[in-house]
């Protein structure tokens, strides 16, 4: 059995490195820019650092957000190179070594086996697992905080406690958008605790210093962020969380119609069918446990686990700006609970063990079918305007737009993005010109940054390359004055 996790899990990264130098796909998220533009977003201040010491802190809003993100590509951008590739490895290997450290516990090989197949097979979750960006780092970061809160009920040792804890602290401290999931160990362990204290199974006492302990833990490091990241940076903080979460929910009265319309939209669909059978299952099976008989379940934290972290998730279905990388927790959460509920039931028999591992196969190759179908459709779009940027020396001159990050990997560019509301126009000054400006030729990009400030750009573009980049025309604008022409 353990090879045959193990094989899957190599069959899954090898399945990675299919895309390592393909654009993101273009049908994983149809409605917005999505990985093609944040990939480069998310690592841009990484590169600037590793190219001039500098971060360039207020030239664009992601390390604000997410500092662990940057803490963590600059080692490896500094060894290897600020390249694509290396950025996208970070992320295959985050996500690989959580589910490796599963399947390395006999306890959670099956639980493994049929987190990946349902999980993190998933089209949307599979196709994120090998982009450069932090939404999947986190939800690993989250897997291996269950693993630290199980190793804690099985030795007591209160250091794993800390550090569950601490793995939950990684994954807002990657993204800030993850920073409701700090109530969720406390959580799960409160209500498992209050369950074993009714059966009389611990006293009040140990239920009581469990979630305390664990309570403990996660206020420390909350304030820790809040002392050292957020005060520091407050005022810049403070304006881009308003700029970016500003409306993002529906009003009250209205919010019914918005998770009505997400829901249907976003999770009633086919890529999404394996999951909601399994979650489904999985919940109607739990709540068969109750009445025992062959429906009874035991290991309630990881369920617990799995299905406090889907309800936290949930609040997503009320936003009215949804892409689906939001959707990512949701995904896996799901799939944990599913997972946590259905692996318990290979070991109650042969013929429920022949059912559960037959729906994990159909599951995988469905979800295998849809990734194949995202091989097939691989393009290199972004690639080349990429390819051309490389030709050029740089050293460390400025390329402006949302789409610069994206465009500048492996060169010595110092990347950065413009949005309306955000960049400080000071840099369209004639003493603060960029050597080109990126942006799409509508200039939907940067809501018409460079129109509602005043700044001609025909007057100030020398010479103008253009990429179509999936449903985008990309203008490669190269300023005046500079230093040297570019020969097309």
């Amino acid at each position: 059995m353990k090879h045959l996790v193990y094989l899957l899990l190599l069959a899954m990264l090898a399945g990675h490195l299919f895309f390592l130098t393909s654009d993101p796909d273009q049908l994983v998220d149809v409605h917005t820019r999505g990985a093609f533009t944040d990939e480069g977003l998310y690592s841009a201040q990484a590169r600037n650092f590793v190219h001039s010491g500098s971060f360039g802190f207020t030239d664009n809003t992601t390390l604000v957000r997410g500092p662990l993100f940057g803490a963590l590509q600059i080692p490896f951008f500094a060894v290897a190179g600020t390249s694509r590739v290396v950025a996208r490895l970070i992320t295959i290997a985050a996500v690989m070594l959580a589910l490796w450290l599963l399947a390395a516990k006999p306890r959670w090989r099956w639980f493994a086996l049929l987190l990946a197949a349902v999980a993190f097979a998933h089209f949307r979750v599979f196709q994120f697992s090998h982009y450069a960006m932090a939404e999947m780092v986190s939800i690993a970061a989250v897997v291996v905080s269950f693993l630290f809160l199980q190793f804690y009920f099985i030795n007591k040792k209160k250091k794993n406690l800390a550090l569950a804890a601490l793995m939950i602290f990684v994954a807002y401290g990657l993204k800030i958008q993850f920073a409701y999931l700090a109530a969720l160990l406390p959580t799960v362990v409160a209500l498992f605790g209050l369950s074993k204290w009714l059966k009389k199974e611990i006293s009040f006492k140990a239920f009581v210093s469990d979630a305390a302990i664990l309570t403990g833990f996660t206020f420390a490091l909350a304030l820790l962020y809040f002392v050292i990241w957020y005060l520091p940076n407050k005022d810049f903080y403070d304006a881009v969380m308003a700029e970016q979460t500003g409306g993002i929910f529906e009003v009250w009265e209205r919010i019914n119609l918005t998770i009505d319309f997400n829901f249907n939209y976003y999770i009633w669909d086919a890529p999404n069918v394996p999951l909601l059978i399994f979650f489904g299952v999985a919940l109607l099976l739990w709540i068969l446990s109750a009445f025992g008989g062959i429906f009874k379940i035991k290991n309630h934290l990881v369920i617990l686990f799995g299905f406090i972290w889907t309800l936290a998730e949930l609040h997503k279905l009320g936003m009215l700006y949804l892409p689906q990388r939001y959707l990512l927790g949701l995904y896996v959460a799901a799939g944990f609970f599913a997972a946590a509920v259905l692996y318990q039931f290979i070991e109650k028999g042969k013929i429920t063990k022949i059912i559960v591992l037959s729906a994990a196969v159909v599951a995988l190759l469905f979800n295998g079918w849809y990734n194949l179908e995202a091989y097939n459709r691989r393009s290199w779009q972004l690639s080349a305007a990429n390819n051309y940027l490389q030709n050029f020396d740089w050293n460390n001159r400025v390329v402006a737009g949302a789409w610069a990050p994206s465009v500048t990997w492996g060169t010595a560019a110092r990347s950065m993005p413009v949005w309306l509301g955000i960049t400080d126009p000071g840099f369209l000054q004639e003493e603060n010109l960029p050597a080109m400006i990126v942006m799409e030729a509508d200039q939907a990009d940067s809501e018409l940054f460079y129109d509602k400030n005043n700044f001609d750009l025909q007057a100030h573009t020398d010479s103008m390359k253009t990429f179509e980049v999936w449903k985008y025309k990309l203008e490669l604008r190269w300023i005046s004055p500079r230093e040297q022409a570019p020969e097309d």
